[in-house]
Parts: C-alpha cells; sequence; structure tokens
C-alpha cells in the first residue's frame, strides 16, 4: 500500500513500522547498567517546615527577640516584687585627744597617748517591695579595747513607704503592666514573625515543586520532539517528508531543549532558596514530594475580612500597644497629683558598761509637688495622647488595608481556580488534536507538519495545566497568609 502526502510520493508504511518496531525491540533487549545510583531523596513539606524549625534562621532571630522581651518583663517584675538583701561589716575606730596649752606668749599643743579603740561590728538586713517599701534591721555592738568607751549593742528598725504617687499600686506596677503589654507584643509580633518564615518556607516548597513540574514534562518533550525529528528525518530520506518538515522538527527539538535547560535552572535557584530557609547545604541534591490536591475554593469576601480581623498578629499587636498608650497616658496625668510618702525608724541602745538603756522612734510623712516643671510634665502628657492617637490611626490603616487586600486575594484565587479548570479542557483538546492528527498521518490524510505542530501544543497544554495548579496552589497559600493562619 502506497500514500501520497503533500505531493510528495509515499513509502510502504509496514516497512517503516517493522524497522521501527525491531529497532525498539532492541533497545527493549539491552541489559540495564548494573549498580545505578538510587536518585536524590524526597522531602515532603512537613518535613521542610520541620528543618526550618530547627535550623532556619528565620526562627532563631524571632526567638532571641521573644526571649529578650521576656527578660525585660520579668526585670519589671522584679522590681515590683519582694527582695531581701543582708549585709555585714566590722570597723575598728582609733581616737586621739589633742590638748592646747599656753605659756606665755607661746601655744603648744599635746597629743594624748592614750588612744581609744574600738571594734564595732554590725550586720543587717533589708526588705524591698512594692510602693518602694523598704524595711530595714540593723544591730551593732560596740567592744572597746582601749580608752574611754562604753560596751554598747544597738537594734535599728527602719520602714519607709509610698502611700501614693499619681497610680494605683505604685509606678513600679505600672511600669510591671506595661512590661506585660509589651511581652504580650513582642509574642504576637514572635507568632507574626514564625508563621511568615513557615508561609517563606512553603512557598518555596511550591515554587520548586512547579519548577520540578516542568522539568519533568521538559524532559518527556525534548524525548518526543527527538523522536518527532528522527521520524522526520526518516521520512525525508523516503522522499516523504520535506525541507519544511525537517526545519520545524529541527526547530521544534532545539526550543525544548533550550526550555528544559531553563526550567532545570530555575528549579536549581528555587532548591537553593528552599535549602537557605530549611538549613540545608546550597549544593544540596534533592527533590519535593507531589502535592496532588488543589485548594478548596476561596470564602467570601466578607468572612475573609471577619476572619483576618480575628487572626492578623499585626492587629494583636495594635491592641496591645494602644492598652500600654493608655496606661503611659494615665502615668503622665498622674504626675500632675502630690506625691505622697511615709517612714518610721526605731532604734534601742543598750550601754552595758553603765547599765542604761535608750530608745528612740520616729514617724514621718512627706508630701511633694511639683510647682515648675518648664512644661516637661504638660510635653509628656501630650506624647502619650499624640501617641495614642497614632496607635488609633494605624489600626483604622490597618483595616482599611486588609479588606482591599483579601477582596482582591479572594478575587486572584476565584480566578486562578477557574484557570486550572480551563487548563485542564485546553489539555483534553489538545490530546484529541493530536490523536486527531496521528490517526490522519497513518491514513495518509495528513500531513508531517500537522503531527508535529499537534506535538508541540500538546506539550504547551501539559505544561499549561502544571502551571495553573501551581499557580492556584500558591495563591491559596498567600490568601492563607493574609488571614493569618
Amino acid at each position: 500500500m502506497f500514500r501520497w502526502v503533500s505531493g510528495f510520493k509515499g513509502v510502504s508504511m509496514p516497512s517503516i513500522l517493522r524497522g521501527r518496531i525491531l529497532a525498539l525491540l532492541a533497545l527493549a533487549l539491552l541489559p540495564l547498567p548494573a549498580g545505578a545510583e538510587a536518585g536524590p531523596p524526597v522531602l515532603d513539606l512537613a518535613t521542610c517546615v520541620a528543618q526550618a524549625l530547627a535550623a532556619g534562621p528565620d526562627f532563631a532571630l524571632a526567638a532571641a527577640n521573644l526571649a529578650l522581651a521576656r527578660a525585660t518583663r520579668d526585670q519589671a517584675a522584679a522590681k515590683n516584687a519582694f527582695g531581701l538583701s543582708s549585709s555585714a561589716g566590722l570597723t575598728r575606730a582609733v581616737t586621739h585627744t589633742n590638748y592646747t596649752a599656753k605659756t606665755g606668749n607661746s601655744i603648744s599643743t599635746l597629743i594624748d597617748p592614750n588612744a581609744n579603740v574600738s571594734d564595732t561590728p554590725q550586720a543587717g538586713l533589708s526588705l524591698t517591695g512594692p510602693l518602694s517599701t523598704s524595711l530595714s534591721l540593723a544591730a551593732s555592738q560596740i567592744m572597746p579595747e582601749s580608752g574611754n568607751i562604753d560596751s554598747a549593742t544597738r537594734v535599728a528598725l527602719g520602714l519607709s513607704t509610698t502611700l501614693w504617687d499619681g497610680y494605683a499600686g505604685g509606678r513600679a506596677l505600672a511600669a510591671l503592666r506595661q512590661a506585660d503589654y509589651s511581652l504580650a507584643a513582642a509574642d504576637s509580633q514572635s507568632a507574626a514573625a514564625r508563621s511568615q518564615a513557615v508561609y517563606s518556607v512553603k512557598q518555596a516548597y511550591y515554587s520548586l515543586l512547579a519548577d520540578q513540574r516542568q522539568v519533568d514534562i521538559l524532559t518527556h518533550s525534548l524525548e518526543a520532539r527527538g523522536a518527532d525529528q528522527a521520524r522526520t528525518q526518516a521520512l525525508y530520506a523516503a522522499g516523504a517528508a520535506s525541507g519544511i518538515d525537517i526545519k520545524q522538527a529541527d526547530y521544534n527539538r532545539s526550543l525544548a531543549a533550550l526550555d528544559l535547560r531553563k526550567a532545570r535552572a530555575a528549579a536549581l535557584v528555587a532548591r537553593q532558596k528552599l535549602s537557605a530557609l530549611t538549613g540545608r547545604p546550597l549544593d544540596s541534591e534533592y527533590l519535593v514530594a507531589e502535592i496532588e490536591t488543589l485548594p478548596p475554593q476561596p470564602p467570601r469576601a466578607a468572612q475573609a475580612v471577619a476572619t483576618a480581623l480575628a487572626s492578623r498578629s499585626e492587629l494583636r499587636q495594635n491592641e496591645f500597644q494602644a492598652a500600654s498608650g493608655r496606661l503611659a497616658l494615665e502615668l503622665a496625668k498622674g504626675q500632675y497629683s502630690p506625691s505622697l510618702s511615709a517612714s518610721g525608724n526605731l532604734s534601742l541602745t543598750q550601754d552595758w558598761t553603765q547599765p542604761r538603756s535608750t530608745a528612740d522612734w520616729s514617724l514621718g510623712l512627706q508630701l511633694s509637688y511639683p510647682l515648675i516643671d518648664s512644661g516637661t510634665l504638660d510635653a509628656q502628657r501630650r506624647q502619650a495622647l499624640y501617641q495614642n492617637a497614632a496607635y488609633a490611626a494605624q489600626r483604622d490603616q490597618l483595616v482599611g488595608s486588609l479588606s482591599s487586600q483579601l477582596q482582591s486575594a479572594v478575587d486572584a484565587q476565584g480566578d486562578l481556580l477557574a484557570r486550572v479548570e480551563l487548563a485542564r479542557m485546553g489539555l483534553d483538546l489538545a490530546r484529541e488534536q493530536h490523536e486527531l492528527a496521528k490517526t490522519q498521518f497513518e491514513l495518509g490524510v495528513g500531513s508531517n507538519l500537522d503531527l508535529l505542530n499537534a506535538s508541540v501544543a500538546l506539550t504547551t497544554a501539559e505544561s499549561a495545566l502544571a502551571q495553573s495548579r501551581s499557580d492556584a496552589q500558591l495563591g491559596d497559600l498567600a490568601l492563607q497568609n493574609a488571614l493569618g493562619n
């Protein structure tokens, strides 16, 4: 049976098919190379995230910032808590008495060789607490060695506290509450940094997966273009194909080789980025596991905004900052009120040389109030007031930005999912067109050039579907990040 193609004389198809079948059988019977190396390891998404949590630099930075805020808060808590300290010492006192004598017109100074010498050991305890409270207990013993010094024991008890300093519970308590707000904000910021780092890892993972898909498709494409080229050359040699067919087949194979090289280079860069985020060496060789499932349809914009307002860390940070700002304003206003403190002292002394004891006590109140401060207090009040206004404006700005951002993300994700379905339809159409072109070629009613073009169109459709799936997965990842998940 003979056929004519585009005006060129046909050849016996059974002979061509018989030759190709024998060639394929010969290739199939070739022995596989012994000791073939196993392929690179395959990492799944959970493994990459776990490696980033354990060794990634972003997570280490977030943990360090949170530890710093916690240490600052603990320092403020310690200043508002009770503390106990002790002291001990020994004092040696030597006193010489000088006498002045006048003889005639001259005055002379005489030093008494009998000095007063005593040793005094002392010990004390000091208890500190909130409201600048201090309770001290001290004891000392005078032990004479020579001279006219009495042996005596002295015990002293002192107490001082602030009754009012402009804030209920004391400014140290206010500082602790502000440190609590700062720690909560830092904790929220650390969680946001952690989420952002996880997002970066997932984004790098899906990007590498997208490049892997393209490498696989383009590898098969290069093989198919090579087969097309070999078939076209055989047809040309038999006079069943034209020079245009040869040029088209050569062009298709060269383009497939360039596309594959470009995809491999992109995959290498994506792998290096993922390696850096997970703490792996940049030259690590591995693949990432396929994720077949597509994300669900996005929520409605109103629901997405409500979810983001309850989950986004920036809004939680703003709430803690605003609470701290309100406390700062309250403290600034409290500086206009007087400060009242109380103190009391009691001391007991027992003289053992001349048996007698004395007791001294005192009570005191101190009231202080700023009279002239050159506007410092008012400036502090206005600073706190304006800072609170800035926090309120920042929240309004965040809410407005989130609303528009989520509306755009929801619309974009819906479009990406629709394009996946459209790409599937395009692939089905390209497959049918390729089968049609192949059948027409085999029946002699279609040209080799049509089959070449249909083969390229099929690869393009496969690549488009893979890219649309990757775009939808990356789009859903961006949407979840915008939602605060």
